[in-house]
């Protein structure tokens, strides 16, 4: 059975950063847009978004 891409995505991350925790750039709210955004990663947006830093549960799913 071959694997879903969000599992080879959770594999970069994990080797990279040591957690899972990235999202597509699509499914984040504007506010946190704006923090990519303000980063300047370059001149074109992200499809996906590392986090350099593992999340809380919490702070990944907010409550709202």
């Amino acid at each position: 059975m071959s694997r879903d891409i969000t599992e080879q995505i959770d594999d970069i991350c994990e080797s990279q950063y040591g957690h899972t925790n990235w999202a597509f750039a699509d499914t984040l709210t504007e506010e946190e847009l704006k923090e990519v955004k303000d980063k300047k990663l370059g001149d074109k947006m992200p499809s996906i978004i590392f986090y350099h830093d593992a999340l809380e549960e919490k702070e990944m799913y907010p409550i709202k």
